[in-house]
């Protein structure tokens, strides 16, 4: 399919808050089209957070994870983890998280609207916590 990455492409993670893009990893991919890279630092600062596995078509047409739409423990922030192994699907989530925040939807109302989706296409596990922000992009990493 024309402007899709190379199936053996390696992109690194990102985290969208809808404001900010953090990237793992010193090379950008083409995709990292939305915010500014962030240090590891402030990804380590977040704490308990809230998550939700989102699955459907991946890249390469298997099924599988796309990433976590997460919910900080106040409420405050959120993103989309999209999962390395599905870098195209997983990165319009993130920027379909973004346009949400733009368009004036709390991370809140994202969370609520996700755990409640039934989505043609996707798949979305229930709600489950972890202790950090870091743990839950090191979860998105190997799944």
């Amino acid at each position: 399919m024309p402007g899709r990455p190379a199936a053996d492409t390696v992109f690194p993670m990102r985290i969208d808050t809808g404001t900010l893009t953090i990237v793992d990893g010193a090379t950008l991919s083409p995709l990292s089209i939305v915010g500014d890279s962030v240090r590891v630092p402030e990804l380590e600062a977040e704490g308990v957070v809230r998550y939700l596995t989102v699955s459907g078509e991946r890249d390469d047409g298997t099924w599988g994870v796309l990433g976590m739409v997460w919910l900080s423990e106040d409420g405050e922030r959120g993103g989309f983890l999209a999962s390395p192994s599905s870098p195209w699907h997983g990165s319009e989530m993130a920027r379909s998280y973004g346009s949400a925040r733009r368009r004036g939807f709390t991370p809140v109302e994202i969370f609520a609207y996700w755990r409640g989706a039934a989505e043609d296409g996707y798949r979305v596990d229930g709600e489950r916590g972890v202790e950090s922000l870091r743990l839950l992009s090191e979860l998105a990493a190997v799944l």
